[in-house]
């Protein structure tokens, strides 16, 4: 019954199985242990040391499936039959791995430039919570409310990008979809980073034209409504 336990286990994942052991490793005094429940919850740096020195290419064990072989294979897996050899990996290779220099693209990235360090909250001016006309008499009107309900150092920017263009057709409004699906496509890592700093966000199609919004931390939020900006008009927005 064991043998038949292990044998068709189901399969852990990579970071499940990753995780696991790199909890085992901080209790265990026995490096068989790794397999089993922890025994304490001390960490044991000489064993880590020990296990990492372990890991490298000549205790890996490199699996190659292929569907349909074009070689013979001399050994049989007795429960499913399925035809398999055992090959040591060559020493050339094993010669090239150990000698390999670090990738220059394996590095840390270069730091957040949307991580917020300002978070002073504004005073809130008399009457401060009624939206005001800040460009009155302007073809791009913007107006400005100050939230009196939470008192956070946040700000949310949403403007509206009307065009005749976007509703004349059904052609036309695709490709303006089309168009929001590039602009997101190329805000992708911008997206990513912007997110771990508390920003957010959105531009889509309407039927009018496009919507666009950021919103999170004041501090930052500028560089990335810029960022956005320039990735909508092209590299044109002249900041």
């Amino acid at each position: 019954l064991s043998n038949l336990t292990f044998t068709f286990q189901s399969t852990p994942s990579t970071s499940d199985f990753v995780g696991n052991t790199a909890q085992a490793m901080l209790v265990t005094t026995d490096i068989e242990d790794l397999l089993g429940n922890p025994k304490n919850f001390a960490y044991n740096a000489t064993l880590v040391a020990e296990v990492l020195l372990e890991i490298n290419p000549r205790n890996m064990l490199l699996y190659l499936q292929i569907k349909k072989p074009n070689i013979s294979l001399p050994l049989t897996e007795p429960f499913y039959d399925i035809k398999f050899q055992n090959q040591p990996i060559p020493t050339e290779l094993l010669e090239a791995w150990a000698s390999a220099k670090p990738s220059s693209q394996m590095a840390f990235p270069s730091a957040n430039q949307y991580i917020p360090t300002n978070f002073t909250v504004l005073p809130l001016q008399p009457n401060g919570t009624s939206p005001v006309e800040l460009l009155s008499g302007s073809e791009v009107p913007l107006w400005y409310g100050r939230s009196a309900q939470f008192s956070q150092p946040k700000a949310y920017f949403e403007c509206a990008l009307d065009t005749a263009e976007v509703p004349r057709n059904a052609t036309s409004y695709a490709m303006a979809d089309l168009f929001s699906l590039a602009v997101s496509d190329a805000l992708e890592e911008t997206t990513a980073l912007a997110s771990l700093a508390g920003l957010n966000y959105a531009f889509s199609t309407t039927s009018t034209g496009f919507t666009m919004s950021v919103s999170g931390f004041s501090d930052t939020l500028q560089e990335l409504l810029a960022t956005v900006l320039e990735t909508v008009t092209g590299g044109t927005s002249g900041g």
